[in-house]
Parts: C-alpha cells; sequence; structure tokens
C-alpha cells in the first residue's frame, strides 16, 4: 500500500514530520483502501529500533492518479500552535517547562537539568517559545545549548550534539553526494550599547579575534529596562556559518539535534570533525526497498535562541 515515507526534523520547526503516499484504487473495487483523515493518530515502527514515530495527522489529499498523501506531525506541534500566558518567579526552566506540559496535556520525559533560576513573563506566547525562553537564558550561564525532542509520547528537553551517533560521513562507504559552503554575510563581530537616549554607554560586546581577520562588522544594541543587556547584546554577536548538505545512504539514528563524524577527504574541515544536525529528512522508497537521508549539517552547535523578558535571581 505504501509507495514512500519520508520522516524529518528542522532544528527550527521543531515537530518532527512524516509524509506518505499511499496507493489509493479508484476503479478497482476489489482493493481496499485505507481512510487516514486529519486526527488520525499514526505510528512509525522500526524493526530494529522500535516506534521511531508517533502523531497526529494533519492534512490528507486524494488525486485522480489513484494515490493518497498525508502528513502527519508529533506532539511538539501543540506547543508551537497553542499559546498562553505566565508570569514565573524565580523557578528553573525545567519546572517552567513541566507546568507548560501540563497546559497541553503531554507527559514529561527527561529534562536537562539547568540549576539557573529566573523569573519569566511571557505574555501570549506559543508554549514552544515559553519552554526555549526560558533555556536560552539558561543556557548564557550553562554554556549548553538545548534541543526539545518527542519520544512517544513524551517530551524530553536534550542537549543539543550530546549525543553522538557511531556514524562517519564517508565518500567511500555511505556519502551519495555533499556540498559544503561557508559564508560571512551574516557575521557581527561588535556591537555597540546605547542608552534609551541614544547615547554611547562606553560599553562595547565584541569578538576581537573575528574583528582582526575579517574586519569589524558592527551592530548597535539600546538598552531595554526589562532585558538582560549583556545577555540580549551577546545573542546579536554572530561568527561564520560553515554548512554541509548531504545525501547519504539512511542510518535511523541520525536525526535533529544528534551529531556525526565526517570522513571527507577532499574539504580539510570536514577530514576528521564533528558535525551538529540541524535538518534531517529520512526517505525510504518501498518498493525498491532504498532508504537514503539528507543532512544539513553545521560546524557550529546552536540552539533555537528565543528573547524575551527574564530576569535571572
Amino acid at each position: 500500500m505504501c509507495k514512500t515515507v519520508q520522516w524529518s526534523g528542522d532544528k527550527s520547526q521543531v515537530a518532527r514530520k512524516l509524509d506518505v503516499t499511499m496507493a489509493y484504487s479508484i476503479f478497482d473495487r476489489n482493493q481496499p483502501n485505507t481512510q487516514i483523515s486529519p486526527g488520525t493518530m499514526v505510528w512509525v515502527v522500526d524493526d530494529v529500533e522500535g516506534e521511531i514515530f508517533r502523531g497526529i495527522v494533519f492534512n490528507r489529499s486524494l488525486n485522480s492518479n489513484q494515490e493518497l498523501t498525508f502528513y502527519a506531525y508529533d506532539f511538539l506541534i501543540y506547543f508551537l500552535k497553542s499559546k498562553a500566558t505566565y508570569n514565573f518567579t524565580n523557578v528553573t526552566p525545567e519546572a517552567i517547562t513541566a507546568r507548560v506540559c501540563q497546559e497541553a496535556d503531554v507527559s514529561v520525559g527527561q529534562l536537562e537539568p539547568t540549576g539557573v533560576h529566573i523569573s519569566l513573563l511571557a505574555s501570549n506566547k506559543t508554549l514552544y517559545d515559553i519552554i526555549m525562553q526560558a533555556y536560552s537564558y539558561a543556557s548564557f550561564s550553562t554554556g549548553k545549548q538545548y534541543f526539545l525532542l518527542m519520544t512517544q509520547d513524551k517530551l524530553n528537553m536534550i542537549e543539543k550534539g550530546k549525543n553522538l551517533i557511531d556514524f562517519t560521513l564517508n565518500p567511500d562507504v555511505n556519502l551519495i553526494n555533499s556540498v559544503y559552503v561557508d559564508n560571512i554575510e551574516n557575521m557581527i563581530n561588535k556591537v555597540k550599547i546605547y542608552d534609551s537616549k541614544k547615547n554611547f554607554t562606553g560599553q562595547v560586546i565584541e569578538n576581537t579575534e573575528w574583528e582582526k581577520f575579517y574586519g569589524a562588522i558592527q551592530d548597535t544594541y539600546t538598552i531595554n529596562k526589562e532585558k538582560n543587556t549583556q545577555v540580549e547584546a551577546s545573542m546579536l554577536l554572530k561568527g561564520m556559518e560553515q554548512e554541509v548538505t548531504a545525501t547519504a545512504l539512511g542510518n535511523i539514528n541520525v536525526i535533529t539535534g544528534t551529531a556525526v563524524r565526517t570522513k571527507i577527504f577532499y574539504v580539510s574541515v570536514l577530514v576528521d570533525a564533528t558535525w551538529y544536525v540541524d535538518t534531517d529528512v529520512h526517505t525510504w522508497e518501498i518498493g525498491t526497498n532504498k532508504y537514503t537521508m539528507q543532512l544539513t549539517l553545521k560546524m557550529q552547535n546552536l540552539m533555537d535562541l528565543k528573547e524575551g523578558k527574564v530576569d535571572q535571581e
């Protein structure tokens, strides 16, 4: 019945997505047709790893080519589509996450501890933004990067990139094709801080190493009494972007939020390095038994930072 199955994730989109194309007979009345309408719960089960996806169908399409297509999201979609207002005082990001999960009626799995106590005012924001706003602030204290991930029906906050998969991209073994790109189009290496009357305060947040090598590329930040100046100004700094897009033989454990090794001899930074998975698309072509994956890898391990009014206690 199934023709193709795609299972994908993205650091910014967050909720993992399932795209399926199935046969849907119009003329052969002896051929049973499966009805998979919006609201249907679907699973993907791997023979070795077990359940890898559980989610809800959001869209279905039937066409005259005798195909049924649908896509589903895991339960993180409800954190992206639902909004709430909270005023948290002197609590940890993990406690905030647990409270938000109650709002979404989703079970709590493993939450990466931070040990950071904050006060957070969130007005009419998505549940996802509220959680990530809290963990974004904690990130500046812990130095860790964080990523939300559903396992079955439980929400987990993991340390992004900590899970180094036993998988190496190698053109002699599994790499089908790859493209490496580096650029400084979005670089900001110096931030000057001004008060509310646009007077320079004398404060500068900068990366002198970047500034010396690439030249000064400057931005400005105006002090907001409701926000932490050092944190907010530091968030404006951006280094050189390095990215690999690759198509390889599939490995079900290589998903967004994990890390892989590279042994690609024709690019110096890929000869023997660790790269972080920011997007993944796993595709199974059922008829040919072909399983491949398309990956976007980053040299820098960065979370999906969210700004907002947060104070550290």
